[in-house]
């Protein structure tokens, strides 16, 4: 992770150990005020963040990897919030949740 004045910039490896190629129907980006991974416990006034930079994949094959690369706008976050990602499988039912805390987020390198 990388932020500048205006975005911070995520790079992470999307692994499918699953013999079953994972098909994505969704990225959704929030700024939350409290993190939790219960998806269900989403605040309606936490903020949904369209990335500026995206990687375009349609799914994963199985026993593989692909990395991403994305930016999100910067948001003010308090010291119990952060990003949360969640990625819903496309007719499936996983839907893998990656949070990334605000000291992570205070404490990543400028460029």
């Amino acid at each position: 992770m990388r932020i500048d004045d205006n975005y911070c910039y995520l790079m992470f490896n999307l692994k499918n150990d699953s013999p079953i190629a994972f098909k994505i129907d969704y990225f959704r980006f929030q700024a939350v005020d409290k993190v939790s991974n219960d998806e269900s416990k989403i605040d309606k006034e936490d903020e949904d963040i369209k990335p500026i930079i995206f990687n375009d994949i349609e799914s994963v094959q199985p026993k593989s990897s692909v990395r991403l690369l994305y930016a999100i706008p910067l948001y003010g976050i308090g010291q119990k919030g952060g990003y949360k990602v969640i990625i819903k499988e496309k007719k499936g039912n996983r839907k893998p949740i990656l949070i990334i805390k605000s000291k992570i987020i205070s404490n990543a390198k400028q460029i």
